[in-house]
């Protein structure tokens, strides 16, 4: 369905080389070039994808970058694409969570300290993400831990 070239990107990639702002400073010039790339890519690959698959390569990249940055696992990225297969006889169920949903966190939970901390909060108090479960907008409900705003995400993608 889709095709671009070794050729497409790699003229792509020279005309930002060429193009971008310089630098004098190796850290600077750097960090230009990784802005300029990543935005002239995303947006030259972006006019040719159906609008419905525009979103996904947007994530796709924005994951990557997270992860690049160390602020996000693998795990966790992948867990958006491909959750895990739960086992037949996991029975176990965490407060208002189904025991799927208490799977997925658990899972998600070996990679994340902060939820494997909820794991201990919901343990004591079940009714503790009532609220964000069941909210229009969880991103504005407060939490008994602090949660960063893309655990937040794995958090409803649980949900």
């Amino acid at each position: 369905m889709y095709q671009w070239s070794l050729e497409y990107f790699t003229t792509l990639f020279v005309r930002r080389l060429e193009r971008a702002t310089k630098s004098s400073n190796l850290e600077a010039r750097l960090q230009i070039l990784i802005s300029d790339v990543t935005i002239n890519i995303f947006k030259s690959i972006g006019y040719g994808l159906f609008s419905n698959h525009k979103l996904f390569f947007a994530f796709s990249i924005a994951t990557k970058i997270e992860q690049e940055e160390g602020r996000i696992s693998t795990t966790e990225s992948e867990f958006f694409i491909r959750t895990p297969v739960m086992p037949p006889n996991y029975d176990v169920k965490l407060g208002p969570l189904s025991e799927q949903e208490t799977f997925f966190l658990h899972t998600l939970a070996s990679q994340n300290q902060p939820l494997e901390q909820l794991i201990q909060l919901v343990n004591k108090d079940g009714t503790c993400l009532n609220a964000f479960l069941h909210s229009q907008d969880p991103f504005t409900q407060t939490l008994p831990c602090q949660l960063s705003a893309w655990t937040k995400l794995l958090l409803v993608r649980v949900h």
